[in-house]
């Protein structure tokens, strides 16, 4: 039996030995000298024929790269509405206009304007564009490029009052943007503050919502008489949370303090007293079990750390800790902490007497479940921990609306997380969902259940999306909480902008609802007073800056203070300043490039754009070529040899 490779072997020997008994055929008559050498070409055709054979015989592939700049135009969009009178001067957009057309002149880019009002509308003449339009209709905006064949737009607006639905922009076309007016940063403002002692020491512990550069600078107060700048005393930078030890001040009384935020203008952000009760010398205490190390063990922990804890106790063997010693000290903890724990069986005990002792005495307790546990570990113990689980799939994604509104984070889906089990649990605002409707925090009065085995990965891979630092608050707010307890009522709203139109719900967290029965809401702005019910929506018809707080039924304050802005809806022309985070999520949910309009290089952002455009567009393809396809040209080769038989015959040099 003759194999492949002896055949192949056979092939090369034929095809070398035609190759050179061609050659030697050649060489021979061309040397004779009655042979005319004119007649060369004769050879040529022999030789010729001969390379056609043997290259449709081994039947090659080639293949080579082309590429393809498929260049697309800029259409540029520009905010007709009244409200950017108020953020842009008319020179100062129509030198924008004029610098954008030289750029696109020198780059041989076509482009296409077009004003954004209530409808979309091409501007024929830039220089005499006008801002008279009531609205920015962001609905229509959309549907107008997604409509468009291009893949790249410029936006130039104030991001103020968009109409229309609340949209997504990822639909793989480039908007670019140019943000108009003085940036709409969300305001600071305290969450809790309290004062402690720990051996002669006395410390400020302080939470803040926000820690941007609207955070200038914080100061003491005692009896309305500045004690001094806290910054002074603090060997880190501000964050979230903040401990600053105030020994040195040798106060006599810790009565009557206050924290005030102040801007670089020196205007009072907000302001809040400082926690003073009869407890102040006793030590706060953590004691933290673990049923198996991991990394979320690191995680949980490093977050603990930044609370004021005196001591954190660890112990990753629960069912070794003497009794007497829950009973005396664990029990006297300021907060009780299980990773992954309820392991085994012989764990129930202990773990159904913690549970039940921290209830009697409302000590916090967290439950942060591991890997291991599945539905049937889970249903063993739901009926005490007072949660409901299904035995259903589910897909481990944070709800999105409550990660933007809530932590302002843009994307809560790094990498797929499954589980076989679906948890339900009490209403709570404090509660937090996955997209399909399972819980990721459940918390009902002292206790805090934590479904994320893998919320270690999550905070880790949010490094590649700019969003650790915020889902690092978000779980730290959710902590925080529980250790300040009834210290404070933190009460937020979704947005802090409304129109004197618009109902106002203003939603709180607390883990002592019944602390607060009979509380309203007072509402200060100017020179105006009044009061809501706690459980009423309401509207505020006056036009400015107003302040709301919790007081209970004697006036004492109950939670921070929380700033709203409300405006004028019938009155466009009265906005002022940048929707600065509206616009910033639109560029990056579109790939898109964004630039502040005071910090905008013209020529340098355009060309961003177009790098980036020409980076994407710029297309590589593979052009395949198989011989077996053209085989047809075998013919060509038995018509050379024909020929050169012909005429060799006819010239007598057979």
């Amino acid at each position: 039996m003759i194999s492949l490779y002896n055949f192949q072997i056979f092939s090369l020997i034929i095809v070398l030995f035609l190759l050179l008994s061609t050659f030697y055929h050649c060489l021979e008559y061309y040397t004779k000298e009655e042979i005319n050498k004119s007649r060369v070409y004769l050879y040529f055709l022999r030789l010729l024929a001969i390379f056609i054979i043997i290259f449709f015989y081994f039947q090659p592939n080639f293949r080579y790269e082309n590429q393809n700049n498929d260049s697309s135009d800029l259409n540029i969009y520009i905010d007709a509405s009244k409200s950017m009178i108020n953020n842009v001067s008319q020179n100062q957009i129509n030198q924008l206009l004029m610098d954008i057309k030289d750029w696109l002149n020198k780059n041989n880019t076509k482009s296409n304007f077009f004003a954004v009002g209530n409808e979309i509308k091409s501007i024929v003449k830039t220089n005499d564009f006008v801002f008279n339009e009531d609205i920015t209709n962001m609905d229509n905006f959309r549907n107008h490029i997604l409509n468009s064949s291009e893949k790249s737009f410029l936006f130039i607006t104030d991001g103020l009052r968009p109409f229309g639905k609340e949209q997504k922009y990822n639909f793989n076309k480039k908007i670019n943007i140019i943000g108009v007016g003085q940036n709409n940063i969300k305001i600071p403002h305290f969450k809790n503050a309290s004062l402690k002692t720990k051996k002669n020491q006395t410390f400020i512990d302080f939470t803040l919502s926000e820690t941007n550069h609207a955070t200038k600078q914080i100061e003491l107060y005692q009896n309305n008489s500045k004690l001094c700048l806290l910054s002074d005393f603090m060997d880190e930078e501000l964050s979230s949370s903040n401990k600053v030890n105030i020994t040195s001040l040798g106060l006599d009384s810790f009565e009557k303090l206050r924290l005030i935020i102040k801007d670089d203008k020196n205007t009072t952000i907000d302001q809040i007293n400082v926690k003073y009760n009869s407890f102040i010398d006793k030590e706060r205490s953590l004691y933290y079990f673990s049923g198996g190390l991991s990394y979320n063990s690191k995680y949980y922990l490093e977050l603990l750390n930044k609370l004021p804890f005196d001591s954190i106790y660890f112990d990753y063997n629960i069912n070794n800790v003497d009794k007497n010693f829950f009973q005396n000290q664990v029990f006297e903890a300021d907060m009780i902490f299980l990773d992954n724990f309820f392991q085994k069986e012989t764990d129930k005990n202990i773990f159904e007497s913690i549970i039940f002792e921290a209830g009697e005495k409302s000590i916090p307790i967290f439950i942060a479940f591991g890997k291991s546990h599945n539905y049937d570990s889970l249903k063993e113990i739901s009926s005490l921990l007072q949660f409901k689980v299904q035995n259903i799939d589910t897909e481990r994604r944070i709800d999105q609306k409550i990660l933007s509104e809530r932590y302002n984070i843009s994307n809560g889906y790094y990498f797929n997380d499954l589980a076989d089990y679906k948890i339900d649990c009490s209403q709570n605002d404090n509660n937090i969902k996955f997209d399909d409707g399972s819980y990721f925090l459940c918390n009902n009065k002292n206790l805090f259940l934590i479904f994320f085995p893998e919320i270690a990965k999550f905070s880790y891979k949010s490094i590649e999306f700019g969003s650790k630092k915020k889902f690092d608050n978000m779980i730290m707010d959710i902590i925080s909480d529980a250790y300040y307890d009834s210290d404070k009522v933190y009460i937020y709203s979704k947005k802090n902008k409304y129109y004197n139109n618009e109902k106002i719900e203003i939603e709180f967290s607390s883990n002592s609802p019944d602390g607060i029965s009979g509380a309203e809401f007072y509402v200060t702005s100017q020179n105006r007073e009044f009061r809501i019910p706690l459980d009423k929506k309401f509207t505020i018809p006056y036009i400015g800056k107003h302040k709301i707080k919790l007081l209970d039924n004697y006036g004492n304050d109950l939670s921070n203070t929380l700033e709203l802005v409300v405006e004028d809806f019938n009155s466009e022309e009265s906005l002022i300043g940048q929707n600065y985070e509206f616009l910033l999520n639109i560029s990056k949910s579109s790939r898109g490039i964004y630039s502040d309009i005071s910090q905008l290089e013209t020529d340098d952002f355009l060309s961003d754009i177009n790098s980036k455009n020409n980076n994407e567009t710029l297309s590589k393809s593979w052009i395949d070529i198989n011989s077996r396809n053209y085989l047809y040209y075998l013919i060509l080769g038995a018509i050379l040899l024909s020929t050169e038989w012909f005429l060799r015959k006819r010239l007598g040099l057979m």
